[in-house]
């Protein structure tokens, strides 16, 4: 993975755009994702039924469908296509029905105000599906400065991440280069995609990902939301930090 030089202060930096990287660095959804899972495999007959501990440690694994099959490996018990599509399925219409209800994180929310400050544009960069992308993108429009300029997930791409795909379509998509951007990730897994698009990259990990050791090179957000915007003027400040 290419790493970014290091902030440089004798040059000024003007940050053109604010990647929100997953739904969940934007909305506080893994608590509800595990929910709408344990209902999906009672709905399909499915004796499965997965705690905190396990799912936490099943978002190392990106994508729905991915998980599904490696904890059906470890099961010894794979799910079969039709299973794992009825499972899917009901799993995504649960968690895009609810979605909406949840807020913004107060986090996500302040770097929206800071990418506003500067005229930053937003994208919302993820491998998720496109109606699940598309509630967590009206959510971000609603409470932003701006509209969204752009909106990845899985149906652009043919990687998912940790690969740079979805990164890369959005860098096309904005027509800028790496170094105009910073992104957001709450999991290792999706900061490993934003480093290997040599995009800088912040964690903001949530409460199934506390803890967790983020790729090399990658800050976290160093402080609360209201910090964030009392101690910082625009994203350049924000990305001047050790």
């Amino acid at each position: 993975l290419t790493r970014l030089p290091p902030f440089n202060l004798e040059y000024t930096m003007k940050t053109k755009a604010l990647l929100i990287g997953s739904v969940g660095t934007a909305v506080e959804s893994s608590a509800l994702q595990l929910e709408c899972y344990n209902q999906a495999f009672k709905h399909a007959g499915i004796d499965w039924h997965w705690d905190a501990e396990t799912y936490a440690d099943l978002l190392k694994v990106p994508g729905g469908r991915n998980r599904l099959d490696h904890y059906g490996r470890s099961q010894g018990r794979m799910l079969t296509e039709v299973e794992a599509a009825m499972v899917h399925s009901a799993k995504q219409a649960l968690f895009v029905e609810r979605l909406a209800a949840l807020p913004l994180r107060d986090e996500a929310l302040a770097l929206l105000r800071l990418a506003g400050r500067q005229g930053a544009e937003v994208a919302l960069v993820t491998t998720t599906e496109p109606g699940t992308a598309q509630v967590v993108a009206d959510k971000l429009h609603a409470q932003g400065d701006q509209p969204l300029r752009c909106v990845v997930d899985r149906s652009q791409v043919q990687r998912e991440k940790p690969q740079p795909d979805a990164y890369l379509a959005a860098l096309r998509t904005l027509n800028i280069d790496p170094a105009d951007a910073v992104a957001i990730e709450d999991t290792p897994e999706s900061a490993a995609s934003a480093v290997a698009a040599n995009i800088e990259c912040f964690g903001l990990p949530g409460t199934f990902a506390a803890g967790r050791a983020f790729p090399k090179g990658v800050k976290h957000i160093p402080c609360s939301a209201e910090q964030l915007l009392g101690q910082f003027s625009d994203l350049d400040a924000l990305r001047a930090t050790e």
